[in-house]
């Protein structure tokens, strides 16, 4: 499978020099890679630049964040990021709260791990009795609530629309249609799969907006075992 996918990936990226942009996402969509494939960040940023040469702004968005999500360090990918966020235009990140978005930057690793390690030096000095207790006591206090809002954050992953699909009330079709999601919509994927609603997602598409989407039409943002399979151009 994987000689396939990447013979495929090579075809495509033949196929998208010489022009044939639908022919190049027909064989990238037919076998997309699993997160920790060697290649996923290549197969999504080839994708997003087809995507958006084809006028698909909202599904090039998709692959183009999924692959800086994943490190892709092709120099065009910032160039191609804004330019499929300026063409997409109304698929902003209304679903995520600021300490969400806070908690999915770079730097909050970085602090979380600097203010465990104040801590903990704070308690060593404490205990050898060269330091008071409240500044330990403050750094473990910051430090917890650090890792309570990366528990919530990961509850709650970021991800993006592949394909225009319905938002309903419930986990299924017969539910009530509460509107068209297009694709390149940012939203949140609320908590686990329901063990009873195989192939849909719980999600929040606004603060104040939740409901159903099918997980056909997602791409998540961070790293996962596997990429949903999209309709191909010829579906």
């Amino acid at each position: 499978m994987a000689d396939s996918r990447d013979e495929n990936l090579r075809q495509a990226i033949l196929e998208a020099k010489g022009g044939k942009s639908s022919k190049a996402l027909e064989l990238l969509l037919a076998a997309p890679p699993s997160d920790g494939a060697q290649d996923a960040a290549l197969y999504h940023y080839s994708a997003g630049a087809l995507f958006l040469e084809t006028g698909q702004a909202g599904r090039a968005l998709a692959h183009l964040e999924k692959s800086r999500s994943l490190g892709g360090s092709n120099p065009r990918l910032a160039v191609a990021l804004e330019r499929a966020r300026q063409a997409a235009g109304g698929a902003l990140d209304q679903a995520s709260y600021p300490w969400e978005r806070f908690a999915d930057s770079s730097a909050f690793l970085a602090l979380e791990i600097a203010l465990l390690a104040t801590a903990l030096g704070a308690s060593l000095a404490l205990w050898r009795k060269r330091a008071r207790i409240l500044p330990a006591a403050l750094c473990w206090l910051a430090a917890g609530f650090l890792v309570c809002l990366q528990a919530w954050s990961s509850r709650r992953e970021p991800a993006r629309v592949l394909e225009a699909c319905s938002l309903r009330s419930g986990p299924g079709e017969d539910f009530i249609r509460v509107l068209e999601v297009p694709p390149g919509t940012a939203l949140r994927l609320i908590g686990a799969p329901h063990p009873r609603s195989s192939g849909w997602r719980a999600v929040r598409i606004s603060r104040g907006k939740t409901g159903w989407l099918e997980e056909r039409c997602l791409l998540p943002l961070r790293a996962r075992s596997h990429t949903p399979r999209p309709r191909t151009p010829t579906e």
